[in-house]
């Protein structure tokens, strides 16, 4: 069962993807296929003007001019499309999800000059991590150090002869 918004479209039994299909999914087969290399092409000729727009609509307009040369790229194809692993069928995408696609491929491309592309979310999350392993050592070594300290203390009681 497919669990997406209204507007996705089940594509024929027996669908092949084309190659100007962008495949949505994890692993080298998506990323490699050729429509989601042209998709990754498209991204990066529209980054610059993305990095410099200021406005929300203004970045809306060109997620849109990227939405729409897919679609053109691709009319008689499924565009953005994804498999169902349970039915084995593929569907088109839900124009939403795309464009939520659209826009997280040119934040996570511009990942340095937005919080929320995921290589800044695993960048923040490996610095949390060090700063969280530095703190356990200070903490190990402050044991440690107590440890000997109370070992010393020890010894000398001994040699002084006072009970410990």
């Amino acid at each position: 069962e497919i669990s997406s918004p209204k507007d996705t479209k089940i594509l024929p039994k027996g669908y092949k993807p084309a190659k100007d299909d962008v495949l949505c999914g994890r692993g080298k087969f998506c990323y490699n296929w050729s429509g989601n290399q042209r998709f990754r092409d498209i991204v990066n000729a529209h980054l610059e003007k993305y990095a410099s727009a200021t406005s929300k609509p203004e970045k809306s307009s060109i997620v849109t001019s990227i939405f729409d040369s897919i679609g053109k790229k691709c009319p008689d194809s499924g565009g953005f499309i994804k498999k169902d692993e349970k039915t084995g069928h593929w569907y088109q995408v839900a124009d939403v999800l795309v464009r939520e696609k659209i826009g997280q491929t040119l934040r996570d491309a511009l990942y340095e000059q937005y919080d929320s592309s995921t290589k800044a979310k695993r960048k923040r999350k490996q610095e949390e991590q060090n700063k969280s392993s530095a703190k356990i050592r200070v903490v190990a070594s402050c044991r440690k150090r107590i440890s000997e300290l109370m070992q010393n203390m020890t010894h000398r009681m001994k040699e002084n002869g006072k009970k410990v």
